[in-house]
């Protein structure tokens, strides 16, 4: 590998252009060799062929131990003239062993007589053992061919580099499931009661399970091995109506090695309701702020930005509960996906309150770092590398559900003095996130570089439990080539089978990147103009989009292959509620039932007579608004 870095002198004595040859430096001024002997080599570098050198370089090798993908500092060579060149100098640096990145490598000035090479392994090296050499030649000519070298150039660093794993060892054998949760409903015009959960190994062994409901209405495959999906199929016959039930599936296996059981939940809703266009009651006095759909039942948590959340039931409307954490103001929420637990952030005293669902109690709290932007505009997420929860937040910190432990700070933030790829900045300033199905990947776009980009991670029982997380890759940012800014930061999703990578900007269509590289690899809509905030998957594997309707009020329902369903702005008429007046409802924030059943808004009910149309209602009456995702019936 060549790399034609800089033209400079290495001293600044009497610079000049042109000429070649092997011609020998002058010596610096005020210094000259002694009488009948070569300038000393010095401490550092071998001088190829050479009895002595006029530049000294240092270290004389490298030996050291790093990680893939992660951030390593540049190698630093410093290489010091007792010599004046007076032409125009050519570095280039040599490595056939193809461990340093010599593309990126730069020279800085220390003085007139000494400058500092700064190089980067490759970040595509594998892990191994490396032994070689690093060649550094000075020539008057092109470098990649170096005919013309300066005298007695060139000189070799050997250096001998072991790359370990980015990731930990995973010390302990286990099954993996896809979710811990499940959600299915039986209605008469709406029915969802079979599900498939892939089973893994987290070694990748072809491990045996075995699958086991503790009720008799849930039917499950009754074994496998690693790599075939658990299929799941509820027969509601014997269920009363318009209740909620619940199984557990218990997952074991019959090699000795794995000692833990994997489990999970299944809720069905059996009604003999129809599937209706319905509101929230009561209303509220403040407006909903932030929405979260039950993961497993048909439920959606809804707060106005204080200390308590509403429980709401999306089939019927009605407020079934509540969820209160007195002095905060709460913001975005997100939820265990076994519906268990809930967490919000809290924006009164920068923390994360944890609340148990079953009990409807606060039985958590967990601190932030000290906030680098507003946390009402914080993301969220709950992501499971090697089947361990953890809630991960956009300041940067990622918590172990299980317990709160505070696992790093920092995983999308370079060290001090160095940078994420092409970006000037040292943090990418993550906006909203998303993550891998197999929960080894996150997902992101960036408030401060528009751009996607993505971290992977896992998770190891060593040590109390270690998180390991690479560099992020980042998107290109040229214009071309299949890469590009987005007009603004928005919302980022994966497919359910991981292998399609979506994100909206303002005013475009639906983006698809290649996971991988990141580059951008076509549209999967043609001629919607997007709102960049709501991007939401739905379980069945369509989604809904927010256009850019000024009001905010229109949507798309949107298969995974382009196709567009439906489009729809929610109005509901006072004769299909009993209101006065009829109901309107925001298209941001808004969130799917776990079931894929309904699509639910923030809504309001708009006073015609007091209130001047400018995006908001003078009339102060906030709901939920619940839309069918499929036909449905109007109960005008």
């Amino acid at each position: 590998m060549i790399a034609t870095l800089l033209s400079i002198c290495t001293a600044l004595a009497g610079c000049g252009g042109g000429g070649g040859g092997s011609d020998e430096p002058a010596p610096n001024p005020g210094t000259s060799p002694s009488p009948g002997a070569d300038p000393s080599p010095g401490t550092g570098g071998v001088p190829d062929g050479n009895a002595a050198s006029w530049l000294q370089i240092s270290p004389a090798s490298i030996s050291q131990t790093v990680k893939e993908r992660s951030f390593i500092a540049p190698f630093k060579i410093i290489g010091k003239s007792n010599k004046a060149i007076d032409k125009a100098a050519y570095f280039a640096f040599i490595d056939v062993g193809g461990v340093f990145d010599t593309s990126t490598a730069f020279i800085e000035r220390m003085n007139d007589s000494s400058y500092e090479l700064n190089i980067s392994i490759l970040k595509s090296v594998k892990p191994g053992k490396y032994r070689g050499s690093l060649k550094v030649q000075v020539c008057n000519d092109d470098p990649k061919v170096c005919n013309k070298p300066y005298f007695k150039s060139h000189w070799t660093v050997p250096y001998d580099i072991e790359v370990k794993p980015w990731a930990e060892v995973r010390s302990e054998h286990k099954l993996l499931v896809s979710t811990t949760g499940v959600a299915l409903t039986d209605m008469p015009r709406y029915s969802r009661l079979t599900r498939a959960v892939r089973i893994s190994d987290n070694l990748g062994k072809a491990s045996g399970w075995q699958a086991k409901s503790n009720e008799s209405w849930l039917e499950v495959t009754p074994a496998g091995v690693a790599g075939d999906d658990l299929h799941i199929k509820a027969d509601p016959t014997s269920l009363a109506l318009n209740t909620m039930n619940y199984a557990t599936i218990t997952i074991t296996s019959p090699d000795e090695s794995i000692k833990s059981a994997e489990s999970v939940i299944v809720a069905v809703w059996k009604s003999d309701g129809d599937l209706l266009q319905v509101v929230s009651s009561p209303a509220r006095a403040v407006v909903y702020q932030n929405l979260l759909a039950d993961p497993i039942k048909p439920l959606v948590y809804a707060n106005g930005g204080g200390e308590g959340i509403d429980i709401v039931h999306v089939y019927t409307g009605k407020v079934v509960g509540g969820l209160s954490a007195p002095g905060s103001s709460l913001s975005k929420m997100l939820a265990s996906p076994d519906g268990r637990y809930l967490y919000a952030l809290d924006a009164a005293e920068n923390k994360i309150k944890v609340f148990d669902l079953g009990t409807a109690q606060l039985i958590n709290v967990w601190a932030l770092d000290a906030a680098t932007f507003d946390v009402s505009k914080y993301d969220m997420i709950y992501i499971r590398p090697n089947g361990v929860g953890l809630v991960v937040v956009t300041n940067g910190q990622v918590f172990r559900a299980s317990d709160g432990k505070s696992l790093t700070s920092i995983f999308a933030t370079a060290p001090a003095g160095m940078q994420i790829d092409t970006f000037a900045d040292s943090d990418l300033k993550l906006s909203h996130l998303a993550a891998s199905p197999d929960g080894g990947r996150i997902y992101a776009t960036g408030s401060g570089q528009r751009t996607p980009f993505y971290l992977d991670l896992d998770y190891s029982e060593v040590n109390a439990g270690t998180l390991s997380f690479t560099r992020p890759v980042a998107s290109s940012v040229s214009d071309g080539g299949g890469g590009g800014m987005l007009a603004a930061a928005g919302g980022i999703a994966t497919s359910r089978d991981g292998e399609q990578l979506m994100t909206v900007s303002y005013g475009e269509d639906i983006a698809l990147w290649e996971k991988d590289s990141l580059a951008r690899v076509g549209t999967l809509t043609h001629g919607l103009t997007l709102a960049p905030e709501t991007l939401v998957m739905a379980n069945d594997g369509k989604m809904v989009v927010g256009s850019t309707d000024p009001r905010g009020m229109q949507y798309y329902i949107v298969g995974i292959n382009g196709y567009v369903f439906s489009t729809f702005s929610t109005y509901i008429q006072p004769r299909s509620t009993g209101f006065k007046n009829p109901t309107y409802a925001w298209v941001p924030g808004l969130v799917i039932s776990s079931d894929s059943g309904m699509v639910v808004q923030r809504g309001y009910t708009y006073d015609r007579e007091i209130a001047s149309w400018d995006g908001y209602p003078a009339g102060p009456e906030y709901r939920l608004t619940f839309t069918p995702m499929i036909g449905w019936q109007s109960n005008d």
